[in-house]
């Protein structure tokens, strides 16, 4: 059913003094659908004539506002969100144009779900079926190399917020955007390990086809140096007056730069936004760190292990002075050598950084299978140790989430209905599939809004919470999922002794 934002539009001419006149219009405005609207709703226009923008929030289903508007030809769009918190849950949108010439005039602004798909509120790549992509925000110290459409994260230091709110600012013509005021987002933590963080808001970035002036679904991004938008953390506001999509920030805000907005792909249904933000400064030298594989196969020259050297905010940093660090591990059976060549040709016991090292690499090597514990030590900084396994090709070490017969897996479906068919199956260190040895029970869960669940049926009338791989075996049974609210999830399939397997879903509004 459709539903409507009603606007009462009352004009007057207002009279100067010298008797000249400047035409304008007094603009009641009453949003009587905000009873629907649990995640806000906001209403913007944008005049072709006067270069004038205004912007309002409604948060009360009673609340009538007034705005004097210069007289023309105005573009007036809106936006309500149906979820628990702002910009969340499904979408309704509404747009009219309209030439405000005198007089009294009342009009109704249809809002529904239909709308949305305009190419006024984001242009294809940014839209997923009836709604807009949610955003992921990174901040990023560099982020130049962001024009590469594949690219979806930080070319190198990553930035210094901890936690940001994303606001569509209330605002009159004239006066400036404050971040304080408006629809306000609730807080997102980012993540320490790669700068970024996946929401489940869902914003109109705009085109650039007629973001000519300032204020149509201007944003701005609210950046803090702790967790959880804590009182004294905000350090930044990142200004977009023309919408995410213009790609641009006030240029007289403080700390303002580049910011890149990018659909990565088609698949993603993700809006990746890129903000150049402080860095973080590097601290002292205080731990070493691994990477390395999880699983080896016996008597093979591994994929390269790398220590690396880091302060104490988990940031790469220089050594600061020439140290040795020291190689040695545990296991069953003592028949592993370090070597420092992708050949194994060249044995060592230890590793030698200079002042300005911040990582060094080595493979080993080891005839039997079983779990092995390798450790990187040197004075004065916390040792480094990681654990992997050694294990013949054919064993099951890992699992992958797959679709109907095991084939690619559906990345999306539409909310409160029974998405596709999954499977679970079972990998060997070369991601080839491996047969488990007994029946396998995989437990199945997913993340953010325990609102849904997996079934054994196409009807999703029988609920599930595991399936199994028989003995003998490298692909489960078939398994459904439903959830009632819309969001990016990620499933997660877990067993025991086995790497957990996980799989993005974008379940959209209907």
């Amino acid at each position: 059913m459709k539903s409507a934002l009603t606007f009462l539009f009352i004009f007057f001419m207002i009279t100067a003094c010298s008797k000249s006149t400047h035409e304008s219009s007094l603009v009641v405005i009453k949003a009587d659908t905000l009873s629907t609207s649990s995640g806000g709703l906001m209403m913007w226009g944008v005049s072709r004539n006067a270069n004038e923008s205004v912007a309002l929030s409604f948060t009360s289903e009673t609340e009538t506002k007034s705005v004097i508007l210069a007289n023309g030809d105005w573009q007036f769009s809106g936006v309500s969100w149906s979820g628990p918190n702002a910009m969340e849950g499904n979408l309704k949108c509404g747009f009219i144009s309209k030439t405000l010439s005198g007089g009294v005039i009342n009009f109704t602004l249809a809002m529904n779900a239909d709308n949305c798909d305009d190419l006024l509120f984001s242009t294809s790549t940014f839209l997923n079926g009836l709604t807009f992509a949610p955003l992921k925000v990174l901040t990023c110290n560099e982020n130049t190399a962001r024009a590469d459409i594949n690219g979806n994260s930080c070319d190198s230091y990553l930035g210094k917020a901890k936690s940001f709110k994303v606001v569509f600012p209330e605002f009159l013509p004239g006066l400036e955007r404050n971040s304080g005021t408006g629809l306000t987002s609730s807080c997102h933590n980012i993540n320490d390990t790669d700068s970024s963080e996946l929401t489940n808001l869902f914003v109109p970035v705009g085109t650039t086809s007629f973001n000519v002036y300032p204020g149509l679904f201007a944003t701005m991004i609210r950046l803090y140096s702790g967790i959880n938008c804590g009182a004294g953390f905000l350090y930044k506001v990142a200004d977009y007056p023309l919408g995410l999509l213009e790609q641009n920030e006030h240029p007289n805000f403080p700390g303002a730069g580049v910011s890149l907005l990018r659909s990565v792909n088609s698949g993603s249904n993700i809006s990746y936004l890129f903000i150049k933000d402080d860095r973080i400064p590097p601290g002292n030298p205080a731990k070493l760190t691994f990477t390395n594989n999880t699983y080896v196969a016996p008597n093979t020259c591994t994929t390269v292990f790398v220590v690396t050297v880091k302060d104490a905010n988990s940031l790469e940093v220089p050594s600061g002075i020439a140290r040795t660090v020291g190689l040695v591990y545990t296991a069953t059976t003592q028949d592993l050598t370090f070597y420092s060549d992708p050949s194994c040709t060249s044995a060592i016991s230890e590793l030698s950084f200079d002042a300005d090292t911040t990582n060094r690499s080595f493979y080993v090597k080891k005839a039997t299978v079983g779990q092995t514990t390798v450790y990187a030590a040197t004075a004065g900084l916390l040792n480094a140790s990681s654990i992997f396994n050694v294990v013949n090709a054919g064993t099951v070490v890992k699992l992958d989430i797959k679709g109907l017969g095991g084939g690619a897996a559906t990345p999306f479906g539409a909310a409160g209905t029974c998405i596709s068919a999954y499977s679970v199956k079972s990998l060997d260190l070369n991601s080839d599939p491996a047969n488990v040895t007994s029946d396998t029970t995989i437990t199945l869960s997913y993340s953010g809004t325990q609102d849904g669940g997996f079934y054994t049926d196409a009807g999703c009338t029988t609920p599930t919470t595991t399936v199994t791989i028989s003995n003998g075996a490298s692909l489960s049974g078939n398994v459904y999922f439903k959830k009632t609210t819309s969001g990016t999830v990620s499933i997660y399939a877990t067993g025991t002794g086995i790497d957990t397997a996980y799989f993005a879903v974008n379940v959209t509004a209907i």
